[in-house]
Order: structure tokens, then C-alpha cells, then sequence
């Protein structure tokens, strides 16, 4: 049975937290405490207090041994980043992107002990057919884009494309009408381009 424990918005960056990911992953629970122990990193406490609930998940739910599990997933995600700025000299400034890591770890057992375990049976979907489709629904489409049933496919798309032209030229207009009201305000007006 597998058992798990997540931590979310870690205020440490997934790039230093995946090192001691791939430290101890594969390993059991009880190899992987002592060397959280031993390295100097400031994620090993966070990742022993981790691997303490999920064991603790998998004895109070599972009934499972300590000696018996061992570390058979474990990532690290990026979480949420604070965005920040750091001034610099002549009126510039920097941003600076404070990352946050979330973490997943699932154990299972070394050896299986016979428990039953739940497992859930897919119901196979029928694939769709596309000659059994209705051919209703095609003509109807086309005769909302404005072409009859027996309309070319070139009539269809001169339709479209004449459409599409309309829609712009009215655009344009309703530019050009701002443009001449002076919609866009004075700070547009000055960092406008020659152009316009």
C-alpha cells in the first residue's frame, strides 16, 4: 500500500531542494533518515520532518512497518514566486523572483505482506466512428457561413475571407475615428511613432 505526504510553499528554490531529492530517493525510510542527518543542507530538516508524517500516514492507516517501506516516489515542483525589485544605479531597478518549491513523497513496501490493495477497473470508452456521424449537422454549418448545399468549396472560402476583410476595413474606420477625437490621451500622443 502506498502512503504519502506533501509540503507545499517551501520558501527554498526546487533547483537546491531536487539535490536532496535524488539523495535519497529509492532508498528506505531508515537509510534515508541518517543521511538526512548527516548532510548540511538547509532543506534535510524539512525533508525528515516530510518522510516522519508519511511514514506515520502509512503506520496509522496501513498498519505497515517502519523496516518494511521505502522512498519509491519523490518530486519537487516549482510553487508560487514573489516578485520583487532591487534598485539600481541611475534609476534603474532589477526584479528579483523569490522561488518556492512543493514537494511529494510516496512510500510503498519492500516486501509485499499480502494486503489487499484497492484498485480501480477502467470502463473501456467505445471509439466514435466517423461514418456513423450525421451529415445534418455539416450543411448546416455550411449554410451558416452563407453557402447553399451545393456551394463549392471555393465559394466557401471567398465567403470567409470577404467576411474577414469587412471586419477589418470597419475596424480601421473606428481607429481612425479615435485617432481624430483624440481618444488616446496625452501620453500615447507623445510616445506615439512618426508613422501614425
Amino acid at each position: 500500500m502506498e502512503a504519502r505526504a506533501s509540503a507545499k510553499y517551501i520558501r527554498i528554490s526546487p533547483r537546491k531542494v531536487r539535490l536532496i531529492a535524488d539523495l535519497i530517493r529509492g532508498l528506505p525510510v531508515e537509510a534515508a533518515e541518517h543521511q538526512l542527518m548527516v548532510v548540511p543542507r538547509r532543506s534535510c530538516p524539512l525533508f525528515l520532518k516530510l518522510l516522519n508524517s508519511a511514514t506515520a500516514n502509512a503506520e496509522n492507516t496501513y498498519n505497515l512497518k517502519k523496516e518494511n517501506l521505502y522512498i519509491k516516489i519523490i518530486k519537487v515542483d516549482s510553487g508560487s514566486s514573489l516578485k520583487r525589485w532591487m534598485p539600481k544605479a541611475m534609476g534603474r531597478a532589477t526584479p528579483i523572483i523569490k522561488r518556492s518549491s512543493q514537494i511529494v513523497i510516496i512510500l510503498d513496501e519492500l516486501k509485499d505482506t499480502g494486503k489487499k490493495k484497492n484498485k480501480k477497473v477502467k470502463k473501456e470508452e467505445k471509439p466514435v466512428v466517423l461514418d456513423e456521424m450525421p451529415q445534418e449537422g455539416i450543411v448546416r454549418t455550411m449554410e451558416d457561413v452563407g453557402v447553399g448545399t451545393h456551394g463549392s468549396k471555393e465559394s466557401l472560402v471567398k465567403n470567409i475571407f470577404d467576411k474577414t476583410r469587412v471586419a477589418k476595413h470597419r475596424s480601421q474606420q473606428n481607429l481612425d475615428k479615435l485617432r481624430s477625437k483624440g481618444k488616446f490621451g496625452l501620453i500615447k500622443k507623445i510616445f506615439r511613432r512618426k508613422t501614425i
